[in-house]
């Protein structure tokens, strides 16, 4: 597996006069950047996944990481929640509300 360095380094194209240098950037734009974050989680990256369990009885989440959410209003599509805020993991509902 490549180390991000190496991953960067390869995609990163510098004019004669600039060297490589990890993290910084020379340039590349935010939007460049961005892309190549993505193609090297894709290539290099498993997605993490948290699954969560709506438990009817008391109103709120348990997740796969050993922790409970309550929302005051709807539902988590509704509010927009796609990953966990305890472990960072993509969310997955085993059970809707």
């Amino acid at each position: 597996m490549k180390t991000a360095e190496e991953f960067f380094k390869e995609k990163h194209t510098t004019d004669k006069n600039t060297e490589f240098i990890p993290f910084k950037i020379q340039t590349l734009n935010i939007y460049e950047i961005y892309k190549l974050m993505e193609e090297y989680a894709e290539q290099y990256c498993e997605e993490k996944t948290c699954e969560w369990e709506y438990d009817e009885e008391f109103c709120f989440y348990n997740t796969e990481c050993d922790e409970a959410y309550q929302l005051e209003i709807g539902t988590l599509e509704e509010n927009k929640h796609n990953y966990c805020p305890f472990c960072g993991g993509r969310i997955i509902l085993t059970n809707k509300q």
